[in-house]
């Protein structure tokens, strides 16, 4: 006996609704940025996550210590990682990245470890930037997170390898995960991040920013590179190629950074052109004795170099990267008392930081001594 076509019809109705409602009921897909997505798509994000051992209040900081034999977070040769939390008043957070030179091989790790290496993971004297007790601070009132640099690799590395007998960790993007996660965790829903660090610390924003942007997708960020700028000698077929190999460095940058292999720098612009949040200030000296050795080479190729790199970015995202750029060889400012009283065309390093977190662009000059 054939059902009747009105039921076939109530049938339908009842169908179609409950798809509706269904649909209408469901929360909606939560979709990552664009740039959240490149920078997923690299794999970076598998540094994340990591949880510290045990936790220790030293006077206002908050200590986080990191099990070296869970083989992630370590320093180069073997010891205990840390990374250390001082809360403010504010709803802002200073992520710290520590300065402190490099090494790359026997050489550089074994035989000159006494002047090229980190061997610990220390926290700095509350100078400079740091200082909370300085009224002209702008970050006086900001939380800390101070991440330590021990990994002899600018916290790019992820390798473990033997120089001679000596095991050596280049875990440096391991640590810099560490150190993020405890951001995230500790600090939820800042209303402003800055992702600052000095010399190795300075290079190490290229990885901090990009990690800082995957666990605060919606947040606005700020970067401040002192003294570290992403810069490799084209011409160095000698150590570079060291780096590469037993670091290996650079590695994990999106692949739509055409750029960004032989110039690490052009990072900074890549993300600008995404992030419509982001700005960048860079700090330097012209002819940094420090970096330029680094680079193997002399004065006026290193200015050459920098010159070249950022006055190619700064001519098409000008607007929201700019330099403080001073004469000399003076190398990394945030820990040093010149952050307040070394002036560039009458404006102090801590005025033109604090403007550039506050967009104050008026205040915030784009600024390369002549």
């Amino acid at each position: 006996m054939g059902i009747p076509k009105r039921f076939f019809f109530i049938a339908l109705l009842l169908v179609l609704f409950g798809c509706r409602n269904s649909d209408e009921s469901s929360p909606p897909a939560v979709s990552e940025p664009p740039i959240v997505q490149e920078i997923r798509a690299t794999g970076i994000d598998r540094f994340l996550g990591q949880t510290e051992s045990r936790t220790e209040q030293q006077a206002e900081w908050e200590v986080h210590f990191f099990n070296p034999a869970e083989g992630r977070a370590i320093c180069l040769f073997g010891a205990e990682y840390q990374i250390s939390i001082r809360r403010g008043a504010s709803n802002n957070v200073l992520f710290y990245l520590q300065g402190g030179g490099a090494c790359w091989s026997k050489l550089t790790c074994i035989d000159l470890k006494d002047v090229t290496v980190r061997e610990t993971a220390e926290r700095s004297a509350p100078t400079g930037i740091l200082d909370p007790t300085r009224p002209d601070n702008p970050f006086k009132d900001w939380n800390v997170v101070f991440v330590p640099y021990c990994d002899g690799s600018v916290f790019s590395g992820d390798n473990t390898l033997q120089y001679g007998d000596q095991t050596a960790y280049h875990h440096g993007l391991a640590n810099l995960g560490a150190a993020i996660t405890a951001l995230q965790r500790t600090f939820p829903a800042p209303d402003k991040v800055l992702v600052a660090g000095s010399s190795a610390g300075g290079y190490g924003t290229v990885y901090g920013m990009m990690m800082a942007k995957l666990v605060l997708p919606n947040q606005s960020n700020w970067v401040l590179n002192d003294s570290g700028p992403g810069l490799q000698n084209p011409n160095d077929t000698l150590e570079q190629p060291q780096r590469n190999q037993n670091w290996p460095f650079p590695h994990f940058l999106p692949e739509s950074c055409t750029s960004c292999p032989a110039q690490p720098a052009y990072i900074y612009e890549w993300a600008i052109s995404r992030d419509p949040n982001l700005r960048v200030g860079m700090f330097s000296s012209l002819q940094d004795v420090v970096i330029r050795s680094f680079l193997l080479l002399d004065a006026s190729g290193f200015e050459a170099l920098l010159r070249q790199v950022t006055d190619d970015m700064v001519s098409r995202v000008g607007a929201r990267l700019h330099r403080f750029f001073i004469s000399g060889e003076m190398h990394t400012i945030l820990l040093d008392p010149g952050f307040y009283d070394l002036p560039l065309n009458g404006v102090s390093m801590a005025q033109w930081a604090g403007a550039m977190v506050n967009n104050d662009d008026a205040a915030w000059p784009d600024m390369v001594a002549p």
